[in-house]
């Protein structure tokens, strides 16, 4: 008995040397039924949309507890496979794999219509101006029925749908007119954006393509909680007023990490930007292409992330392109900043440029004093 007991000590944890061995070992388990139902419903929730899909069919129980408002409040409606659907293994075509796509798509979304969850987290990835799909009128309807008051994060893709396959064709003939395309597209986001500031107004986290304009960056100030802010770029070459920017920050008192991308258009007279916010603690436009600071102004900035892309513009000479230095501008708009990139700044960084620090600036900086060849 004495050799059992030591054999099981040196096999257990040490947490347990001061518990009796005496007692006969059971090989028991603990049943998933036998659990709360509360508890059931919160095991469900940390399902993905397409495991609890496939769930739904195991017991009369289990589909009960799926049709709960809580199992859904990590609201995903765009991954879904593209494939055929299993009445219809045989198919002419491969187009056909993404119209079974898009109708799973608009199941799903009349299912979670008929629940109504209250979404915690939304996400959607579609092409808005694709019109025959019908994303635009799937989404504005979710929007319309649903409640998000306790949505917290939301990331809303409205440019493109990543699921449709390359070799699919355009659904209009109208879909060939690049410019034709973008202005429909922004008209659309415009309206739905308005919408669903209105009713999901306790956002915390949202990243999103953006469309410059003022009535866009009027209901973005609506979200007055939001912390991290992630603005993608909606096409190339867009052009970006600084009435609109200086709007936006003053209109987010609680924004803490900013990312910024923006391809505006480079030429001698290019311009440059003034960024100022008194929240801001993460700035980052290293994706951004002929965004240049002239001055910022953020007393709470602690981290800055910035790279130099390839020149954009007409070619020109050097000397006709005068962009302030990135580091005088970091001296005397941002007190307190702690990192450029992932290099760490030493204490005396505003006294002096130390030989690491300008080595980074040389990187990164678009100067005369910093800058070589054509990337800016």
């Amino acid at each position: 008995m004495a050799e059992r007991r030591r054999s099981l000590r040196i096999r257990g944890s040490r947490k347990y040397d001061n518990i009796l061995l005496d007692e006969p070992i059971l090989n028991e388990y603990f049943s998933f039924n036998a659990l709360p139902v509360d508890c059931k419903l919160k095991v469900f929730s940390y399902l993905d949309h397409i495991e609890k899909g496939c769930i739904l069919s195991v017991c009369k129980e289990w589909y009960h507890l799926l049709l709960h408002p809580s199992v859904w409040d990590q609201l995903s409606i765009w991954n879904f496979p593209v494939t055929c659907l299993r009445s219809q293994i045989v198919h002419e075509r491969v187009e056909n794999c993404y119209s079974c796509y898009k109708k799973r798509v608009h199941l799903f979304c009349k299912f979670i219509l008929c629940i109504k969850p209250r979404p915690k987290r939304f996400e959607f990835k579609f092409n808005i101006g694709e019109c025959s799909s019908g994303y635009l009128k799937l989404v504005e309807s979710l929007m319309i029925n649903l409640n998000y008051r306790e949505c917290k994060v939301c990331s809303l893709n409205w440019k493109e749908t990543p699921c449709r396959p390359y070799w699919v064709p355009p659904d209009d003939d109208k879909e060939n007119d690049i410019m034709y395309r973008h202005r429909l597209r922004s008209r659309y986001f415009v309206n739905m954006f308005d919408l669903f500031t209105k009713k999901a107004t306790a956002i915390r986290t949202l990243v999103m393509p953006f469309d410059w304009c003022s009535r866009s960056v009027k209901c973005l100030t609506r979200l007055k909680n939001i912390h991290s802010l992630v603005l993608e770029k909606y096409f190339v070459f867009q052009c970006l007023d600084q009435k609109m920017l200086t709007e936006l920050l003053a209109g987010l008192p609680a924004l803490r990490r900013f990312m910024l991308e923006v391809w505006t258009p480079s030429a001698p007279t290019l311009a440059l930007y003034s960024v100022s916010s008194n929240s801001v603690a993460y700035f980052d436009i290293s994706q951004s292409r002929g965004f240049y600071l002239k001055r910022i102004d953020m007393p709470r900035l602690e981290r800055f992330r910035v790279l130099r892309h390839p020149w954009n513009g007409p070619l020109v000479t050097s000397d006709k392109i005068n962009i302030p230095c990135l580091y005088r501008i970091l001296v005397s708009g941002a007190p307190n900043l702690c990192t450029i990139n992932d290099h760490y700044l030493e204490p005396e960084w505003r006294e002096f440029c130390y030989p690491r620090l300008d080595e980074v600036l040389r990187s990164v900086c678009s100067c005369r004093q910093h800058k070589t060849g054509w990337a800016m």
